[in-house]
């Protein structure tokens, strides 16, 4: 298993949460170590994912399916190297129950005619979240949370993004447990349909911003993640399905808000909470009598429709390598010209060009006049949300040129290499 340097215990503790309904510790731990990861961090992840939840209909005979685009995220997250922690295992995730199914039986004739448009709205997702769902924006509830977490990073000193991720999880994680005003603030952002964060209520205006906003928004949605988790799990314990089902439907409403928002890390993690609530869900739903017509089919869709509303990796790919020529960067704004492209591409196209330069730009620590002419045009676009992100990453894009030039010529094409691989030059380890 290509990991991208993440941490393997998080990676074997995510992967146990998403499993453990459907396979044995020992089918798990087999998997894992049979695909590369070392037995000590397997059993540190099986640890930390802790008590098993209630026995289903049984686990599976079968092997656990293995996670294999890891090096895909890595190359796709390369510019902010904290997610590599979390997102590493999205895809994996979410296309393992169509490799283990198709293994075994192949899949059914209803499923595979079925494709979903590239990014377009889901249709059957819909089905897995709340009912009565107000047409409002979340994001007026969650920046709450961020922001606390934002303050509290800053005002302790730096060490590893692993480390300043944990510390904001926990703190999240604490606030959601004792506080009742907390609780309240994330049950009325789960009553809304939408989200909004990156480029309405969050910046990113430096290399530190860029890595403070992802740990501190990436600890908030893991916390609320396993407290939704927790509740579920608490009223399955109690044999109450219904209600773990309606905790279920929570955890993939708050996945849904944030694949909708414009940061791409938030996107990537957000299909890990999707597809926790939406399995979760369905092996609640079976416990109850009159649900005997829902079958995995429903949710193989709602998978399928997840997977077309992410950025495509080709993509991301082209963007990433666009960004660094500069005879290229004019191409990448026929792209975000298309509403629909902006929700996925937008802050990784601005990402990349900000952070992404040519050698012979880092040589003369100069952006060329068609990164900055790029910044300037999409600074003015007729769009707010774009213009406002876009004039966030000319200034990203400014701090890069500042951390180049007080570096000596003949080191400027190794912080380059580090800048672009989100090695940043400010952290203290």
């Amino acid at each position: 298993m290509d990991i991208g340097g993440a941490d393997p215990t998080i990676v074997a503790e995510q992967y146990a949460r998403a499993y453990r309904e459907q396979y044995s510790d020992d089918d798990i731990r087999r998997s894992l170590i049979d695909q590369g990861l070392p037995a000590d961090a397997v059993e540190e992840g099986l640890r930390r994912a802790g008590p098993r939840p209630l026995a289903l209909s049984g686990t599976r005979a079968d092997k656990a399916p293995a996670t294999s685009t890891g090096g895909f995220l890595r190359g796709m997250l390369r510019g902010i190297v904290v997610l590599s922690v979390i997102a590493v295992v999205a895809f994996g995730m979410l296309f393992a129950v169509f490799r283990s199914r198709r293994s075994r039986s192949g899949l059914p004739p209803e499923l595979a005619n079925y494709k979903p448009e590239s990014l377009a709205d889901p249709v059957h997702l819909p089905e897995f979240l709340p009912e009565g769902l107000i047409d409002g924006d979340a994001g007026e509830d969650y920046v709450r949370f961020i922001s606390e977490g934002l303050s509290a990073l800053r005002s302790r000193p730096l060490t590893s993004s692993k480390d300043s991720f944990a510390f904001t999880s926990g703190l999240v994680g604490a606030s959601l447990a004792q506080d009742r005003s907390a609780q309240d603030a994330l049950a009325a952002g789960l009553r809304k349909k939408h989200m909004t964060l990156m480029g309405t209520r969050f910046f990113v205006d430096s290399q530190k911003d860029r890595v403070l906003y992802s740990e501190a928004a990436i600890g908030f949605f893991v916390a609320a993640d396993q407290f939704l988790l927790r509740q579920a799990e608490a009223a399955r314990a109690a044999g109450d399905f219904e209600k773990a089902g309606q905790w279920r439907r929570a955890q993939a409403l708050l996945g849904w808000q944030m694949l909708q928002d414009w940061d791409f890390a938030t996107q990537f993690i957000g299909s890990t909470v999707v597809i926790g609530g939406v399995e979760g869900q369905l092996a609640d739903r079976k416990r109850l009598p009159a649900d005997a017509k829902i079958h995995d089919l429903d949710m193989s869709r709602a998978m399928l429709e997840m997977a077309a509303y992410l950025p495509d990796k080709n993509v991301t790919s082209r963007i990433s390598s666009d960004a660094q020529d500069p005879g290229s960067i004019p191409g990448l704004a026929a792209r975000l010209s298309d509403p629909r492209m902006r929700r996925p591409y937008a802050d990784w196209t601005f990402t990349s060009v900000a952070m992404h330069w040519s050698p012979s730009e880092a040589a003369a620590a100069e952006p060329s006049p068609a990164r900055v002419s790029f910044f300037d045009e999409f600074s003015r676009n007729p769009d707010p949300r774009t213009a406002r992100i876009a004039s966030s990453a000319a200034r990203l894009m400014r701090d890069v040129q500042a951390s180049l030039q007080t570096a000596p010529p003949a080191q400027r094409e190794v912080l380059r290499q580090n800048i672009e691989r989100g090695i940043f030059q400010f952290r203290q380890n």
